[in-house]
């Protein structure tokens, strides 16, 4: 019997974010090519535009209603569809705001090409986190990584930006190999890739017989490792660090969270969604993941001095509180899940925008000592850092207490307070970083005022300015006397990026009722 397929209006439409970010991306690059050098600062107000459209008509989608998949069930446009894509715009968005001053500073001249290829790098992640077939998911998590691999390299000149890209494509391309065999093994399985044929083959076939079993969890063990790279968990984070410290700050930002936004939802579909049936297969094995990304995270940043690769660290330890909301296996888990992943958003960006405004070249200028006397020069810049780094440990009247007090919960009503008791113990060990970023900006030594700091200062005004393509332990009292001890200017949109997420992370920490019960009715919960 032929397959027979319309492709239908309503089909497009559920397809709406996607084809405008895609459109917007075009005409970028098209405009990029007819504005004089002076003009292309402004291709980042057509970029935001179209990520305003494109989550207007995820709203649209949203109200309209209807059949919740299209293209024969490859997308899907439920409740956790639409949450996941507005998190991810939101993202972008943010990203996009901090972008343009650190783009001036850095020397970068290909403005068009970098806002088409976020933008390209987004629709991605809305393909990914849309996706109900084994298939799209694949072709998702490629649309939105291929782009990443050369931004992270975008910068000139610059080595350690280059290592950075080549690190993510060779590792990307390593973990893809993994999910990709796993999807197959899981076709060979069920004789399906859409996720509803998935569940009810399984579903029907229970308990899974011998010959049934090993083939099956093999190919979920595979899309699992394949899917824990892109979310940086232990032990599939190595490339982490590296990359994010590598690469241009607002492409870390964006990768940061949208990333795992896509990357967490598309494993919530296969593992909750396709694979429910067989939770007590798989959830040993997403529960180890947890515990050890909540501890190896925290203990590995604990170590750092350098705040870019702390905050590398941090964002693995957070992936490690989101996958306690797939391992506990329920709706209220995924509900936990998204909620924390917005509020992920907010505090995460805002911290790596604080960052690229510290920083003075790309994977430089962001150690420790570059935030000593921070609030008595900009008090401003630091008083907003200080709100990201109490979000991101959880205390009280911020959204990230709130976020962790959504997974937590959600992992003690289903059984699982081990989840939960780990999970405090990382937060509290998280303490001692973030609060160390605080202690420099507020009570340690201005380096001005360090003697050190003024001798080097004497020995430049003999010797002129030093490069600062190259940081080490012998040059950063040099550095520190030259750019430290400056007010570091702060672009306009990166001023508005960081004001509205502090504004977010108090407000949504002080009343965070109507997004949590966002989440909860994504999932479909009452």
């Amino acid at each position: 019997m032929a397959f027979t397929y319309t492709i239908t209006a309503g089909d497009w439409g559920h397809i709406a974010p996607q084809l405008t970010l895609l459109g917007v991306a075009l005409l970028v690059m098209v405009i990029d090519t007819m504005l004089p050098a002076r003009l292309r600062g402004g291709l980042v107000i057509i970029a935001l535009l179209g990520v305003l459209s494109a989550a207007a008509s995820a709203l649209l989608v949203a109200q309209l209603g209807g059949a919740p998949s299209a293209f024969f069930g490859m997308i899907t446009s439920d409740g956790l569809a639409i949450f996941s894509m507005l998190v991810i715009l939101g993202a972008t968005a943010l990203a996009l705001l901090i972008a343009p001053g650190y783009i001036e500073r850095q020397g970068i001249h290909q403005q068009g090409e970098y806002y088409a290829l976020v933008l390209l790098a987004a629709t991605g992640m809305l393909l990914m986190s849309t996706a109900s077939n084994l298939m799209m998911i694949f072709l998702g998590l490629e649309l939105l990584s291929l782009p990443l691999y050369v931004l992270c390299a975008f910068v000139p000149g610059q080595q350690i930006a280059q290592e950075s890209g080549m690190k993510y494509f060779l590792l990307s391309s390593f973990a893809s190999g993994f999910l990709l065999y796993g999807m197959a093994l899981v076709y060979g399985a069920t004789g399906a890739t859409g996720l509803t044929q998935i569940h009810a083959f399984v579903a029907s076939h229970m308990p899974l017989d011998s010959s049934l079993a090993p083939l099956l969890l093999v190919g979920v063990v595979l899309i699992v490792v394949g899917l824990a790279f892109k979310v940086s968990a232990i032990p599939f984070h190595a490339w982490t660090p590296d990359v994010y410290q590598g690469a241009p700050t607002p492409v870390t930002a964006l990768m940061s969270v949208g990333t795992k936004t896509a990357a967490l939802v598309a494993l919530a579909r296969i593992l909750v969604v396709a694979l429910g049936p067989i939770t007590s297969q798989w959830q040993p094995l997403l529960i180890a993941l947890a515990i050890l990304t909540m501890l190896g995270g925290n203990l590995l940043a604990a170590t750092q001095t350098n705040v870019k690769r702390m905050l590398a660290y941090s964002s693995i330890a957070h992936a490690g509180y989101l996958l306690i909301g797939i391992a506990v296996g329920t709706n209220l888990g995924l509900a936990a899940m998204i909620f924390y992943l917005a509020a992920y958003g907010i505090m995460n960006i805002g911290a790596f925008g604080v960052v690229q405004v510290i920083e003075r070249s790309v994977g430089f200028g962001t150690e420790l000592d570059r935030f000593r006397g921070l609030g008595a020069r900009q008090p401003w810049l630091a008083g907003a850092m200080t709100v990201f780094l109490l979000a991101l440990a959880g205390i009280p009247g911020t959204v990230g207490f709130v976020a962790k007090y959504a997974v937590f919960s959600a992992a003690v009503l289903a059984s699982h307070p081990e989840l939960t008791i780990v999970g405090v113990i990382a937060s509290m060990i998280s303490f001692y970083y973030y609060l160390r970023i605080i202690w420099a900006m507020y009570f340690e030594l201005n380096p001005e005022g360090d003697p050190a700091t003024q001798g080097a200062r004497a020995a430049l005004g003999a010797q002129g300015t030093p490069p600062l393509m190259v940081e080490s332990s012998g040059q950063s009292a040099v550095i520190a006397a030259k750019s430290v001890s400056m007010r570091q200017p702060i672009a306009l949109g990166a001023m508005l990026s960081l004001g509205l997420a502090v504004l977010a992370t108090i407000i949504l920490g002080i009343l965070p009722g109507p997004l949590f019960e966002l989440a909860r009715q994504a999932v479909g919960l009452p």
